[in-house]
């Protein structure tokens, strides 16, 4: 069985970079479903260690995955607003909600406190790397300087021809998904903001590279 589930991964995972997801003959189980949250919709999730944090209308609910057959509560903290993203950095849970980006301090999951925000602006999704916040806004892609998480400043925007939806960050490039589908710009390592690319005549709701 475990072989069968490994190749079902490694069929799945070939199928989905050749932009069509087949299903392999032996295993009518794959995904399978090990344990799920019952409580209420959630929109949002990102995943540290055996932690995992959903957005769940406007609440941040820690949730304990570390046994995925029953995942358990820790902790929740209401925000001013409905949750579309979360990244997780260190101690600190960095949340969109449709008022902008949201710091949450999740050092102590079963109370997990905001202590910093910043915005003005919808937010749809975030990443983080390094001592930056990128935070795919109806307005474009914003840079949010989180280095101290108390108090986030904003100093960097690129606009883009309409929402950005998602983002994720690799190296010195934000890769932010909307309209056009896919949108390339330097990061701010350096304090760079430049366009770099832009793809497609469609539209994307998210991105993610390794």
């Amino acid at each position: 069985m475990t072989s069968q589930r490994l190749m079902c991964r490694v069929v799945a995972l070939l199928g989905i970079g050749a932009g069509v997801l087949a299903t392999p003959a032996v295993a009518a189980d794959c995904p399978e479903l090990v344990g799920n949250w019952p409580a209420g919709d959630a929109f949002a999730v990102s995943v540290s260690g055996p932690t995992a944090y959903l957005g769940s209308g406007s609440t941040l609910v820690v949730v304990n995955v570390s046994n995925p057959t029953t995942p358990t509560i820790f902790g929740e903290t209401q925000l001013p607003g409905v949750v579309n993203g979360i990244a997780v950095s260190g101690a600190y849970a960095f949340v969109a909600i449709d008022q902008g980006l949201i710091v949450v301090d999740v050092s102590n999951p079963w109370a997990p406190i905001v202590v910093g925000s910043v915005g003005g602006w919808l937010a749809n999704g975030v990443a983080v790397s390094g001592p930056y916040a990128y935070v795919a806004s109806s307005s474009g892609l914003r840079v949010v300087d989180v280095s101290n998480p108390t108090a986030p400043v904003e100093v960097g925007s690129s606009d883009t021809p309409d929402q950005a939806r998602g983002v994720a960050v690799s190296g010195p490039y934000a890769y932010v998904a909307g309209w056009p589908p896919l949108e390339v710009l330097t990061s701010c390592e350096d304090l760079l903001f430049t366009d770099g690319f832009e793809s497609g005549d469609t539209s994307a709701w998210s991105a993610t590279v390794p």
